[in-house]
């Protein structure tokens, strides 16, 4: 949980592991769940409610700013996700997600 947030939570939308169900929701809520005005670096919700949350529940239209961030042309978002597989849009932004490296925290704060 200490690296998902309304923005990051987009990586979600290039997991060929999440159900289609779940990318549909995802996108639905991407276009009609408001957000905070300033997202926060970091969801906070209380483990108990884990129970009762999904990927969907974590995005807002602000998780539009990771697409922008990395320059990923958001057209894919129009066409339904069982047809990304095949969609420019959405290959090339999958290769852009897959091309990104990650710092481990612990190794990041040993050197700061």
């Amino acid at each position: 949980m200490w690296y998902l947030s309304e923005v990051t939570v987009g990586l979600a939308l290039f997991d060929d592991e999440m159900p289609l169900e779940e990318k549909r929701n995802v996108v639905a809520n991407l276009r009609s769940m408001e957000g905070s005005e300033e997202p926060p670096p970091k969801v906070c919700v209380e483990e108990a409610d884990l129970d009762n949350k999904t990927v969907a529940s974590f995005v807002t239209k602000n998780t539009e700013k990771f697409l922008d961030l990395l320059d990923i042309d958001k057209g894919f978002l129009d066409v339904d996700p069982a047809m990304w597989g095949t969609n420019p849009m959405y290959q090339a932004g999958a290769r852009r997600v897959r091309g990104l490296l990650v710092t481990n925290d612990a190794a990041e704060r040993r050197f700061h």
